[in-house]
């Protein structure tokens, strides 16, 4: 007599089995696990302005409250993104019962800029016969997002939706998740704020000081305007940028910051 898998819905013949192999039972009690998983509410800070607009909302009650809210910290972080983030974020959003946990890169990673390969992690240029080239990067992926993730897992929380700080204005940006275990969602986009509605959000309604862009004090992918600002204003920033860069170069001499292949203390000289 045929019966009916209860995984696949497949007839089969077989005697007071539910399943029609041990591969759809194991599949189908994967399923069920993942089903019966508590999902939880994830919120990634990055520290800049669309950051700071979500934590403004948060504190607004604008939009719902995460069960965790996370920074991390990869030791390349401007100093003053840091300094506003514990200045202002952390005791806002501690006010209506979110702690910002702040963590660490280098407690979850191995951090280096230059594998073994050779391949420099971090968004650089490099000189060549045929010009000027832009290499991939990877370090979002290794001092951030997978780093997020071993903290969650420390935690418990193997199921979760990611709340990501992206401005209307960048909708191209969204990623649809691909993995099981969490989806995104986009509130800014959703709510049609882009920066400058960002930061009217958070000076006007909020009552908050204007956040500075945020980005690592190595990241090639600044644009002049921010590679100036460090020059001029946050000069130690910027000197530990310059050191970096001539670390690099002992490994590569042909790997430069800034997209123009000149040393950074050439190319935004005061």
């Amino acid at each position: 007599m045929k019966k009916v898998c209860v995984g696949c819905g497949q007839r089969y013949d077989g005697r007071g089995e539910s399943y029609c192999s041990r591969a759809c039972s194991n599949k189908h009690r994967r399923v069920q696990e993942r089903k019966n998983r508590k999902t939880y509410r994830v919120w990634s800070c990055g520290g800049g302005v669309q950051s700071t607009a979500i934590a403004a909302l948060i504190v607004k009650g604008e939009i719902e409250k995460p069960d965790y809210a996370v920074m991390v910290d990869t030791g390349f972080e401007k100093t003053r993104v840091m300094d506003y983030v514990r200045k202002v974020l952390v005791p806002k959003l501690s006010e209506v019962g979110v702690t910002l946990n702040i963590i660490q890169t280098a407690d979850y990673a191995d951090q280096y800029l230059v594998d073994p390969s050779g391949f420099c992690i971090i968004p650089v240029f490099k000189k060549r016969k045929d010009g000027i080239k832009k290499m991939k990067t990877a370090c979002n992926d290794k001092w951030k997002v997978q780093v997020i993730r071993k903290w969650l897992l420390a935690k418990g929380v193997e199921q979760y939706v990611s709340v990501i700080g992206i401005g209307a204005e960048e909708q191209h940006r969204q990623r649809k998740a691909h993995k099981k275990y969490y989806k995104n969602t986009y509130p800014l986009i959703d709510l049609g704020m882009d920066r400058d509605a960002c930061i009217e959000y958070i000076t006007k309604v909020a009552g908050w000081p204007e956040p500075i862009r945020s980005s690592c004090l190595i990241c090639g992918q600044q644009d002049d305007g921010e590679w100036w600002r460090m020059a001029m204003i946050d000069k130690a920033d910027f000197q530990k940028a310059v050191a970096i860069e001539k670390t690099l170069q002992q490994t590569d001499p042909s790997i430069f910051l800034h997209r123009s292949c000149k040393p950074l203390e050439d190319a935004f000289r005061l």
